[in-house]
């Protein structure tokens, strides 16, 4: 046989094998992400879901809206126990304060300056007509 044929050959398995491997990654990553969707946020009291990158700050507003009974966000959602919606959060921490910055007077200037100074209000529109 041609050696050229064993090359093609062995080039096809390589890729079939590449192929296969590249699938079974995917799908293990699929699982472990369905995995982790699954263990979102779920209310106990009405059972609706969130999304796992959802903020503690919306899982309070919900608590607050759907459950006005309820004071402590432990009895929606297990992870929310002790949290507390006053406390600073971490971008708030970091962030520094901002001086004001010095406002300028700016000199007004009249539309009278501005037409001494040879600008015109616009250009003017010619009639649309005959040419004579």
């Amino acid at each position: 046989m041609d050696i050229n044929i064993y090359w093609k050959l062995e080039t096809l398995l390589i890729s079939k094998l590449i192929y296969t491997e590249q699938i079974r990654y995917n799908r293990a990553e699929a699982a472990k992400k369905a995995a982790r969707d699954k263990e979102g946020f779920k209310c106990k009291i009405c059972m609706t879901t969130f999304m796992i990158n959802v903020k503690p700050p919306t899982l309070y507003l919900h608590m607050t809206s759907k459950h006005p009974g309820t004071t402590d966000c432990g009895l929606c959602f297990d992870s929310m126990k002790g949290y507390d919606p006053n406390a600073p959060t971490e971008s708030t921490k970091a962030a520094a304060p901002v001086a004001a910055k010095k406002k300028t007077k700016k000199q007004e200037e009249s539309l009278d300056d501005l037409l001494s100074a040879g600008l015109s209000l616009g250009k003017s529109k010619k009639k649309a007509g005959k040419k004579k």
